[in-house]
Order: structure tokens, then C-alpha cells, then sequence
């Protein structure tokens, strides 16, 4: 529609869960156009999924995403992968944010059983998404747009079957001194046996931080390191990926 100016991408099996959520998404994204220097619109800003936590699973895009690719995904796109794949476009400039207290809830379908078939071995996350980076690119440089800088996205993937919190929290505190950067750090408890009250803290480290995500996966049985680390992997989509053993100490400038 030609008056549309934001599109919220959901299911019919969502349920919203705070009040006022119109709100704060645009101020959300004025507030991206005010930090970056991009203009309004140019933004992605996903809910907090309450069954997948800092992972984004709904998002919410600005009429203007449209007016750049003409489409919402491109075709190859059938039933999965379109969320993240269009925040992680936006992520590329620093324009990809969670919202900061707007959460809604997946009843049926997100990681666990879905009503449709699932296509995992779909890949998007390097000519589609580079393409994609491009023409977004292609438009900025078109509407000369001088405060537009990419940004050098990189993510660290741990997997952890012994889920020590102090060893753990070096992991979570990793930063970037050189900016502009965005960090998302996938840790990946292969440990089915933990207690409620020991994944909850390690749940603590979970961070929706503008450009800076720590995200807890839960295997549901124990895959081993390696194919731990492949299950982060498939949550990684930066330039680049850092693989750490959760036994290790990484210098704060490991990522520099």
C-alpha cells in the first residue's frame, strides 16, 4: 500500500506482549537515524522474542526498505531465514537494533516444531546477502549520503559443556576498540543436564546491546564441540567468525 510507512513482519501465532510497542519502534528508529547519520528509514528493529532471546525473529522495516530492493525478500526466500537476513543487511551500517522493552511470544513455531517444513541448508549468508549490502550501498553513494560508514561485523562462537558463569563472562565482554564494529557473540551450551537455575545464569550474559549481542543456544541433547560450534556457526552471519573453547582467556583486544 502507498501509504504504508512501517511493515511489521509477524506470524499468526504471535502474541504481543507490551503495550505501546508502536511507539517505541519508531522512536527506535529515529534513534538510529539520529546516531548514524543515516537517513530515517534506513534501519531494522526487531522484537524481543521471549522464546528466542537475542536472536532476530521479527522485525520491523521502514516503507523505505522497499523503495531501495523493490521487495521484502528476494525469491529464493520461501518460509524461513527472512528475518535475520534483513538484519543483518542493515547490521552492515550499524542500523540493526532490538527493541528496548518491546517483547512478544512465538507459540508455535520458532526453534522448536513449526507447522511448515523447514529448509536449513538454504544459504543466504554470502551472495544473497552480499548482494544485498550492495545495492543498499549503491543507494546511499545514489542519495549521497556523506555520514554512511560500513561497519566491520564479526562474531565469536564458544561452545560449552563445562558452563563455568566466570569463564564464560570473559567471553560476553569482549569489545572492539576499532569502531565503527558490531559484535555478536553466540555461546552454545552442550550441557542438556544443567539445572534450571544454572542456565539462568548463564542466561544472565544475554545482551541485546546496540552492536553488541550475546546470545545463549541450549542443545537438547550433547552434540560434542564440534558440532556444537557448527550450531553456532548457523547462527553467525558477520564477515567474519572466531571459534574459542570456553576454557580459554582471550585478551580484551582479542578482536582487534
Amino acid at each position: 500500500q502507498a501509504s504504508v510507512e512501517f511493515i511489521v513482519l509477524l506470524g499468526d501465532d504471535v502474541e504481543l506482549c507490551t503495550n505501546g510497542w508502536k511507539n517505541e519502534i519508531e522512536s527506535t528508529f529515529l534513534s538510529v537515524s539520529q546516531t548514524t547519520g543515516l537517513p530515517f528509514g534506513i534501519a531494522c528493529v526487531a522484537f524481543r522474542d521471549e522464546n528466542y532471546a537475542a536472536f532476530p525473529t521479527f522485525p520491523v522495516l521502514h516503507c523505505t526498505h522497499l523503495h531501495v530492493f523493490g521487495e521484502l525478500f528476494p525469491s529464493e526466500f520461501i518460509n524461513q531465514h527472512g528475518d535475520p537476513y534483513v538484519f543483518e543487511i542493515y547490521r552492515r551500517w550499524g542500523a540493526s537494533m532490538f527493541a528496548k522493552t518491546s517483547k512478544l511470544r512465538n507459540t508455535i513455531g520458532g526453534a522448536d516444531a513449526s507447522r511448515y517444513r523447514k529448509i536449513s541448508s538454504f544459504c543466504w549468508r554470502d551472495t544473497i546477502l552480499s548482494k544485498a549490502i550492495q545495492k543498499l550501498s549503491m543507494w546511499l553513494e545514489h542519495k549521497k549520503v556523506q555520514k554512511a560508514q560500513q561497519y566491520h561485523c564479526l562474531d565469536v562462537v564458544v561452545p560449552s559443556y563445562r558452563c563455568d558463569i566466570n569463564l564464560l563472562q570473559n567471553f560476553a565482554n569482549l569489545r572492539v576498540s576499532i569502531q565503527p564494529a558490531s559484535i555478536t557473540i553466540v555461546i552454545v551450551v552442550d550441557n542438556p543436564d544443567l539445572s534450571p537455575e544454572h542456565l539462568a545464569i548463564i542466561q544472565s550474559l544475554q545482551s541485546h546491546d546496540p552492536n553488541h549481542i550475546v546470545r545463549i543456544h541450549k542443545n537438547e541433547v550433547n552434540l560434542g564441540a564440534s558440532e556444537s560450534r557448527n550450531t553456532g556457526l548457523s547462527q553467525s552471519f558477520g564477515d567474519y567468525a572466531i571459534l574459542l573453547d570456553d576454557d580459554v582467556i582471550p585478551e580484551i583486544s582479542l578482536l582487534d
